[in-house]
Parts: structure tokens; sequence; C-alpha cells
């Protein structure tokens, strides 16, 4: 089975509230004649904020997720650890007997794959690519080339 899950958050920057609602508490001050304490300007920002709220922003992140239900496996395309927890704890809560555990490696993806820059060459698997990959290979040789100067250095290709 395979689906994406999608995140959608609204934007809505602090300077645009606080610029929408500093002439506000002077409009209510000349109606009332008096000035507004701290609790009635919190509650005037959110007015604001609920008046501005549709207006704003909307960043969506799609995560694509696929389960193997066959071979017993649950695979989530997410860089960031935390995105990968928040996409497995929304399964949890959707799907009642999902027993799930983490994938333990000898050698972490990123470990594996600077030794491969630096040793010049990827298991057999990857070891004779296609003609068509001309710029693969160039990309790989430039990465290699940069991965010899960082290990100088003593850091680990990130990406």
């Amino acid at each position: 089975m395979l689906f994406t899950f999608r995140a959608e958050k609204n934007l809505l920057p602090a300077s645009v509230v606080n610029q929408v609602t500093t002439p506000r508490p002077l409009e209510v001050e000349e109606q009332q004649c008096f000035k507004l304490g701290r609790k009635q300007l919190r509650e005037l920002k959110e007015q604001v904020t609920d008046e501005l709220l549709p207006r704003a922003f909307s960043i969506r992140r799609d995560t694509r997720v696929w389960i193997d239900a066959v071979n017993g496996w649950l695979v989530i395309d997410a860089a960031a650890q935390e995105l990968a927890d928040d996409v497995r704890g929304l399964l949890v809560k959707s799907i009642d007997p999902l027993p799930l555990a983490s994938v333990r490696v000898a050698l972490s993806p990123v470990a594996a794959m600077t030794d491969w820059l630096l040793s010049g060459g990827a298991p057999a698997l990857w070891s004779d690519p296609p003609t068509h990959c001309a710029q693969a290979s160039f990309t790989a040789r430039l990465a290699s080339s940069q991965a010899a100067r960082h290990s100088l250095c003593g850091v680990a290709l990130l990406h």
C-alpha cells in the first residue's frame, strides 16, 4: 500500500500580526476613554490573528509512505527523524494493532556512502552504471573529489 501523508500549516508572520494590531489599541482607548491592560491587549492580538489566519500563506509538506504487509515493512520517505516519528505516530493512532520495530544496521547509511566515495567505488550492484548516466558519473566523481578533501578534516558527507 502506497500513500501520501500531507501536513498543512498556515504561515502568519508575527510582524504582520503586530503591524495590524498596533493601531487597534489606540482606537479602543479613544472609544472607552482608558488604556487597555495586558490581558485585553493579548485578547486583541488573538482576535487579529484569527482575522488574518484565513489570508495566511499555506505551506504543504507531503511525505510518502509505503506499507508492505506481506513482508512486514513500513517505509517512510523522510529525511528528518522528527517527521518520520510524526507519521509513525499518526499511523499507530489510526491502525490499532500496528507492531513496529526500528531497523538496526551495523553501519549507518551516511558512513556507508562516505566510505563508498572515499574508496572510489560502490557495492557491485552499482559499480557498472549504464552509459546514459554520464551526468550521474560526473556528479559522483565531483562528489568523490569533495569527499577526499573533506576526509582530511574527518567530516562525513551528509548529502
